[in-house]
Formats: structure tokens, C-alpha cells, sequence
């Protein structure tokens, strides 16, 4: 079987971090031969790339800003040379897609990795989209309940199919212990409670509702830190938590070891309007890094409230904050419980493998 991924670009989003995985476990596979496509090209600094295998074929077309017409002839000419069998679709690469799936052989599948009512499309591709979905000219994946329960009403049909995101077991770094110094002169005594958050600073992660919690907690005295990790997508809001923010909120910008950051904290906090369903958060479960997230899109239906994690009751400061400090009274019997059933539930349902095989299936269904 001949599977050409195409997605915009590898950077450090949730959607890069799932592709390069599951390119690199479709390759292990037997008979299966992968090609990607990055619309945009790979630069240096995408250090998802460099973890690609090397049998992986990959094609940079070096997309312009805005809808680059070249790209067309450019994704046909790759189509009609590698002759997939599958054409695997993230983000707005569907853009480039539709005009093209009447003039190829391929069967297209195309993954919705959020709320598809934020999908990053306009109107007439939607529209076109829609059409293609009906006829099962494209078949859509959804991934999660809330995104499927979101499609229906969207796209007013039943004809995606529900494949959970996964992720490979992944392992501390040869920079852990230096990561550990460093958490370690960060904490106020040693019983400092550590919190993660991992997500680009953009209006959709909700960054400042979770400053102003910790905020308010560090200033009543809790002795807690928040460690924050993603790049600085948006310089208003960045600016603002700089100046705003406490001693103890520590924002690291982006960094190439999240993980080491994982398995040293105590808990996971997202605190978004939208997701879909977060890499980084089943990087938290297989981590035993307890989340404590507000009830979001995916979220929701990954944790199982004050078993795998918190939940809070609402997108608010109100109801977050009473989420962090019930993960703060949590005994320590409990807190092992937890972190006990997050690595039961990314064993369960988010390992790669599994999402791996899901996916060659439907592939394998759609050929026969």
C-alpha cells in the first residue's frame, strides 16, 4: 500500500507532532510504503522533522502565502508520479485536494483535527468539502466525540469516521537531569507543587485566564509553580502575561525536550476554548503527569473527572481555580490512583499503534 500524507508544514503544532508519528509507525508496517508532502518545505529549526524515518519519501513544494495556485500542478505532478493508494489530508492541505479529487484515482481521506467549525477553511471550500462528503468522494476522520457530535452539525451527515490521536511511548532525554536542576532552583521548598502548560500563546489556548489563576493562588500563598512552554504566537497576549504575571510563572518559550518537563511536574494544565483532542495531552497521561484542564472540545471525553484527572466545570477562573486547588488538597493514595489510571488510559486507547492500525484498516476497507 502506497499512503501520501500532505499537511501544510512541520512545526511545533499537535497536528505535526501526530503526523511525523504516524508516518514513522505506518513504515514499520508490512507492505506499506509512505510519502509526505509539506506544502510550505521544512526548515531547520522544525525539529519534528528530524525524527522522521529515513524510508519516508518526502516532497517540500515551498507554498507562497495565501492560495498558491503552483501548488496544484505541483501536488498532481507528485500524484500522478508516486500513484498512492491513499491520499491522507490534515489542516487546510484539503484546500489543494478538492480541485483535484475528479482527476485522480486515489481514495482521500482527509483528518479534521479540531472543532470542524474551527477547521481553517472558508465558506466555498466548505461548501465544496460538504458535496465531496456526501458523495463519499472524501471520507472524513474525526477525533473525538465532541468533533464527530460537532460534524454531524456542521456538515449534516454521519459519514465521518471516529480514530482516536496517539502517540509512541516516549522517553526522557539526555537532558532530563539538567531539566531537573533546573525545576528543582525553580520550586520555593521541596514540597513545591509543580504545573505544566505546553501550547503556543495564542487567543484560543486562553493563556490569560490561566495566569490569572495562578496568579491569585501564588498570591494567597499556595507554593506552587507554573512552568509555561510554546512559542510566542501572539505578541499581544504575550506581552501582557510578561507583565502581568507573578515570579512564579516562568514561561520558557519553545523548547525540544517538552517531555523531560512532563515527567518532572505534578500536574498538566490546558486551559483552552477549543481543542480537538491535544497531543500533549495524552503526553501527559503516559507521563503519569496528572491533568487538571478546563472541559474543552476533545478534552472532556479523554478525561474521566477525578479519575484520570480534573476537570473543570467551566471555561471560567472561577471554576478553574477550584479545579487546581482540589488537585492540591488531593491525598497522596489519590494522587498515585491518578497517575496510575492516566498511564492505563494512554496504554488503552492513545498509543500509536493502536491509532496505526485504526487507520490501515479503514484504509484497507476503502480498497477492497
Amino acid at each position: 500500500m502506497k499512503i501520501l500524507e500532505i499537511i501544510p508544514d512541520i512545526t511545533d503544532g499537535g497536528a505535526q507532532r501526530f503526523v511525523v508519528d504516524l508516518c514513522n509507525e505506518f513504515i514499520t508496517r508490512e507492505n506499506v510504503k509512505v510519502y509526505l508532502v509539506s506544502l510550505y518545505g521544512i526548515k531547520e529549526k522544525h525539529y519534528f522533522a528530524k525524527e522522521l524515518n529515513k524510508n519516508i519519501i518526502v516532497f517540500q513544494l515551498d507554498k507562497k502565502p495565501g492560495f498558491d495556485k503552483t501548488i496544484l500542478f505541483k501536488l498532481y505532478k507528485i500524484i500522478k508520479e508516486v500513484k498512492p493508494d491513499i491520499i491522507h489530508s490534515h489542516l487546510s492541505a484539503i484546500k489543494y485536494i478538492i480541485p483535484l479529487v475528479l482527476f485522480i484515482k486515489s481514495k482521500v481521506i482527509h483528518t479534521i483535527h479540531t472543532n470542524p467549525k474551527r477547521e481553517p477553511i472558508d465558506k466555498i471550500t466548505r461548501f465544496f468539502l460538504k458535496k465531496l462528503y456526501d458523495y463519499k468522494k472524501i471520507i472524513p476522520i474525526t477525533i473525538s466525540k465532541d468533533s464527530s457530535e460537532s460534524y454531524g452539525l456542521v456538515y449534516k451527515n454521519n459519514n465521518n469516521i471516529e480514530i482516536f490521536n496517539g502517540r509512541p511511548t516516549v522517553n526522557r532525554s539526555e537532558k532530563f537531569n539538567d531539566v531537573m536542576k533546573k525545576i528543582n532552583s525553580l520550586k520555593k521548598t521541596k514540597n513545591t507543587k509543580v504545573f505544566l502548560h505546553i501550547a503556543r500563546i495564542s487567543k484560543v489556548k486562553n493563556q490569560l485566564l490561566l495566569v490569572n489563576v495562578f496568579n491569585k493562588l501564588i498570591n494567597e500563598g499556595k507554593d506552587i509553580i507554573l512552568i509555561m512552554i510554546g512559542s510566542f504566537n501572539n505578541k499581544e497576549i504575550t506581552d501582557k502575561i510578561l507583565e502581568i504575571k507573578n515570579k512564579n510563572i516562568i514561561l520558557l518559550g519553545t523548547v525540544k525536550n517538552p517531555i523531560d518537563y512532563l515527567f518532572l511536574s505534578d500536574a498538566f494544565c490546558l486551559t483552552s476554548f477549543v481543542e480537538g483532542m491535544p497531543i500533549t495531552l495524552i503526553e501527559a497521561f503516559q507521563t503519569g503527569c496528572i491533568p487538571v484542564c478546563t472541559p474543552s472540545g476533545g478534552i472532556k471525553n479523554m478525561i474521566k473527572n477525578d479519575i484520570n484527572g480534573l476537570l473543570a466545570e467551566a471555561i471560567s477562573e472561577k471554576a478553574f481555580e477550584k479545579a487546581v486547588n482540589k488537585f492540591l488538597s488531593l491525598p497522596k493514595i489519590k494522587v498515585k490512583s491518578m497517575q496510575e489510571n492516566c498511564l492505563a488510559t494512554y496504554r488503552e486507547y492513545y498509543h500509536i499503534t493502536y491509532t496505526a492500525s485504526e487507520y490501515l484498516k479503514l484504509f484497507n476497507n476503502h480498497l477492497t
